[in-house]
């Protein structure tokens, strides 16, 4: 697979950990493109092809759950795989009714979470094996994916 020409949505509402990840896929030479929430990943979509989809469960507004929702109602975008992420409760069943492709559960390995950008982009279709993935935070190795303002640094650091 040729990651420079796969394009991955990376849908979050908070600017460093959209960021982070925006960095970290294309450092391992993945396309992105970045949405504040569901209604600018949906406009966003309008205009492009998107390889896969890295959606927060969690945003104000359009949540990734209604986003999930809405993306297995549109044609252009019914087979789209779709990793769901969040800390919340019940994040498997609720990834389940929205047909995500795969979960992971904050806090995460920063591995893993290219190793399932991998995988879902090769599965390449809605319907496969959902895929749980948990971590521990890759900077402290405590149990919370921090949001702080050292958050990228602490990720250059690593680089």
């Amino acid at each position: 697979m040729q990651k420079t020409r796969t394009k991955i949505l990376v849908v979050e509402d908070n600017v460093s950990i959209r960021g982070m990840y925006a960095e970290i896929l294309e450092d391992e030479g993945y396309g992105v493109t970045t949405a504040i929430d569901g209604q600018d990943a949906l406009r966003q979509l309008s205009g492009m092809q998107v390889k896969a989809a890295l959606v927060d469960m969690m945003m104000p507004g359009m949540d990734g759950l209604e986003l999930c929702r809405q993306l297995r109602q549109a044609d252009a975008t019914h087979l789209l795989p779709i990793i769901l992420i969040s800390a919340g409760p019940n994040v498997v069943g609720k990834a389940k009714e929205v047909q995500a492709n795969a979960v992971l559960v904050k806090s995460f390995d920063l591995d893993n979470l290219l190793r399932l950008v991998d995988k879902v982009v090769v599965a390449d279709s809605a319907g496969t094996e959902d895929v749980i993935v948990h971590g521990c935070n890759p900077f402290s190795g405590g149990p919370a994916l921090h949001t702080d303002s050292n958050f990228q640094e602490k990720y250059h650091e690593r680089h």
